[in-house]
């Protein structure tokens, strides 16, 4: 610095130490880790802290002090306590289905003079203890950790209530303003590593402003065929061909209408429980429709789920396990759907259950069906000569083509097959 000027080497000393400071106040930051941030924030803490303080001394002053010697009112961002956050809702699983109040061997004698619904007794009855017993406690408990796990991942909300189902619960979040569905539903992989679930699913519940969060039950509960087929949403349901799906998440019975999905793709891995979906939607066509209402094609060419059905009367043939057989079915299914389509555009009728209404109600007026044809023209005055064409037509069963492993018979014959299922879907 002595060979520098002398007005120069007063500012190189002082930005020499400044710098030598500023370096040293890094380095001890480093070495003991302290968090300056909290550093920085001990005046405002400490203001707070009076504050309060100056607030209690105030309540607990006088009530005959004077009002000018009183302190002004604090601002209320200057409460620092937090009001107790109320536990979720836990809400009971529902009861078993309700059965139907008219279901037995004579109600099903009344309605079908020539053919007996199978009898309910033919089934299990639910085992005892298969109601699901509810731990408050513990899912309390996975309400709090789940708000954990997502405020850890800056998600504010809160668990307003916990549903329980056969197989998952679903816990419905209330996210704070300003967060978006899409990212929580972006965090389902995260969610279930942190609640160490299998897996975990997240969506927006239609109509409510809270998002549902489904993680699996630790312990199944087993659903009862015997008593969705008795329950009254399957019993009372309007559909042509109802078919029982299970439970929903709040235990209610899920019962579709086959017909509204005529061309239906059951997939899933090994022991998903896609034989036991196809069971299940067999047995639900056999426990409500006759062989006049319902006729099947099964196509098992593995010989394993479909044989046991070889002697229901519902069945159009015995159940196709030979390759070349499956594709003379489809033909003739091909077949049998453009001759009806050629019958319903007879009549002038779109669908079949106008079809078979049309046919009925002819038949109760004892008036057969007619089609007026025109057959020509006169040949002096020139009209249209029509003649009227009596048509014996008879209400027609819905059919049912069931195919079991789909893959390996489109493996097996190839594209005939595929021609085949295009024409029919």
């Amino acid at each position: 610095a002595t060979l520098l000027p002398e007005g120069v080497a007063g500012w190189t000393v002082f930005g020499t130490g400044a710098c030598c400071l500023i370096a040293g106040c890094v380095i001890t930051g480093r070495v003991f880790a302290i968090d300056w941030s909290m550093l920085f924030s001990l005046p405002r803490a400490l203001g707070r802290d009076r504050a309060v303080a100056a607030a209690a001394a105030r309540d607990a002053a006088p009530a005959h002090a004077a009002p000018d010697e009183r302190a002004a009112p604090l601002p209320r961002a200057t409460i620092t306590a937090e009001e107790p956050r109320k536990p979720p809702e836990i809400v009971d699983p529902t009861s078993p289905a309700k059965p139907a109040k008219f279901l037995g061997t004579d109600r099903q004698k009344d309605l079908f003079d020539e053919y007996d619904l199978p009898s309910l007794d033919l089934l299990n009855d639910p085992a005892p203890d298969s109601g699901q017993k509810i731990d408050k406690l513990s899912l309390e408990r996975n309400a709090r950790l789940l708000e954990t796990v997502l405020d850890d991942f800056n998600v504010k909300g809160e668990i307003t209530a916990v549903r329980t189902g056969p197989v998952v619960t679903m816990y419905e979040l209330e996210p704070a303003p300003g967060i978006k569905a899409s990212r929580v539903i972006g965090l389902a992989d995260d969610i279930a590593r942190n609640m160490s679930a299998i897996s975990a699913r997240v969506s927006s519940i239609p109509g409510r402003t809270v998002m549902g969060i489904e993680l699996p039950n630790a312990d199944r509960q087993m659903v009862s065929f015997k008593e969705m087929v008795s329950s009254e949403a399957f019993v009372n349901h309007k559909g042509m061909l109802p078919i029982i799906l299970g439970k929903d998440i709040a235990g209610e019975p899920v019962v579709a209408d086959l017909a509204t999905m005529p061309h239906l793709l059951v997939a899933g891995t090994t022991g998903s429980g896609k034989s036991v979906g196809l069971n299940c939607i067999l047995l639900s066509l056999l426990y409500r429709l006759t062989p006049q209402q319902c006729r099947l094609i099964l196509v098992d060419p593995k010989v394993l789920e479909l044989k046991s059905y070889d002697d229901i009367p519902h069945l159009l043939s015995p159940v196709v396990t030979d390759p070349g057989k499956a594709v003379r079915a489809l033909k003739w299914a091909v077949e049998e759907m453009e001759k009806r389509y050629r019958m319903m555009s007879e009549i002038s009728v779109r669908n079949l259950a106008s079809f078979n209404e049309k046919v009925r109600t002819a038949a109760a007026k004892g008036k057969p069906l007619g089609r007026r044809v025109q057959i020509g023209f006169d040949p002096d005055t020139g009209e249209e000569i029509y003649e009227e064409n009596q048509l014996d037509y008879q209400a027609l069963p819905q059919i049912v083509l069931i195919v079991d492993e789909l893959a390996d018979l489109m493996i097996t014959v190839g594209k005939e097959i595929e021609v085949l299922i295009q024409r029919l879907s």
